[in-house]
């Protein structure tokens, strides 16, 4: 990741799922990385099929950027100067 990228990550086992953990998680993490000076983004990759992947990823009010760094991957980002407008 270029320098100020910080790439979250969430798994969430299959009882768990479709009950906002994820979301909540992630935004929280976005959050704590913005806590610190040297974070300027935070990102985060999935397939693009996983469709309640990237929902989590729009609800931390991260943006599609393109091809991810693995084979199939897509790239989701956002930056600090968006992020108090996406939480409120």
């Amino acid at each position: 990741s270029p320098a100020g990228v910080l790439e979250i990550g969430y798994s969430i086992l299959p009882r768990f799922q479709r009950q906002r953990f994820a979301s909540e998680a992630a935004r929280a993490l976005t959050a704590a990385a913005f806590a610190s000076p040297q974070v300027t983004q935070v990102a985060a990759c999935t397939f693009p099929q996983l469709l309640a992947s990237v929902a989590v990823m729009r609800y931390c009010g991260m943006r599609f950027i393109g091809a991810g760094p693995e084979a199939g991957t897509v790239l989701y980002r956002v930056g600090r100067e968006e992020w108090p407008q996406t939480t409120a």
